[in-house]
């Protein structure tokens, strides 16, 4: 099934040191896949490499929407056991900057495999913090803003404000629900007068 709505990025890691991508494309093929799973594949060296056609839903997240709304990026290497190599945190935040401005992604739709489902993955010692920090960064100094800061506070805002919108529709649904019990207790009121 095609893919037009990417709305998240999901950060894997391949939980084992495979050779480079191609090695992880057969192995997918292998269990019956029609290509490998990641739309994108950081390599040990810190090669980005494309993996599975974004026009394909993927087959990373193992949840039906994400494998159909999301891109899927994976840093070869198991990150529980060891950390991310400098070579590959630098691509993967250059990965994150570009697929996120080109498709128009949220910071905050950016998203680490175990945060949608039960699992280590990217790892234990995926440097989360790090990653978002360098990604803000970078989206301040591309944006020309001289503090980063202010990126933070600015999605800091609009996360509140989502909330409180949240918060007033269900306040808006409860009046509505009160305002009508009340008018049924009027009408109520009215005929045993």
């Amino acid at each position: 099934m095609p893919r037009y709505d990417l709305t998240h990025i999901i950060i894997h890691h391949t939980a084992a040191e495979e050779k480079d991508s191609e090695q992880i494309r057969r192995y997918h093929m292998s269990k019956g896949w029609q290509d490998i799973g990641y739309d994108y594949v950081i390599e040990r060296d810190g090669k980005t490499v494309a993996g599975r056609s974004l026009s394909i839903q993927g087959a990373h997240a193992g949840v039906a929407y994400y494998n159909q709304h999301s891109i899927g990026v994976a840093v070869i290497g198991n990150l529980s056991s060891r950390d991310i190599f400098p070579e590959q945190l630098l691509s993967l935040i250059d990965l994150l900057y570009e697929l996120r401005t080109n498709w128009n992604i949220p910071l905050e739709n950016i998203l680490l495999h175990r945060e949608i489902k039960a699992t280590e993955c990217p790892g234990l010692r995926f440097p989360r913090q790090e990653v978002f920090d360098r990604l803000r960064a970078k989206i301040a100094t591309e944006s020309g803003i001289t503090n980063p800061n202010i990126t933070k506070d600015i999605e800091s805002l609009l996360q509140a404000l989502q909330e409180q919108k949240e918060q007033n529709s269900l306040l808006a649904d409860r009046i509505t629900r009160l305002e009508k019990v009340l008018s049924d207790i009027r009408t109520l009121i009215n005929n045993l007068l």
